[in-house]
């Protein structure tokens, strides 16, 4: 489950699994766009 929260001029994403680790340790393509989704989207300036 991912949940993301917005308030204010804040946002918090937080993925509610300790599998997520793996995910990206084994190359798995879903779990890799997500991540750089959310690194991309909270880098912008």
């Amino acid at each position: 489950m991912i949940v993301h929260m917005t308030r204010g001029k804040g946002e918090v994403v937080t993925a509610g699994t300790c599998e997520w680790i793996m995910g990206l340790k084994l190359n798995d393509v879903f779990t890799q766009q997500i991540t750089r989704n959310a690194l991309d989207k909270f880098s912008a300036a």
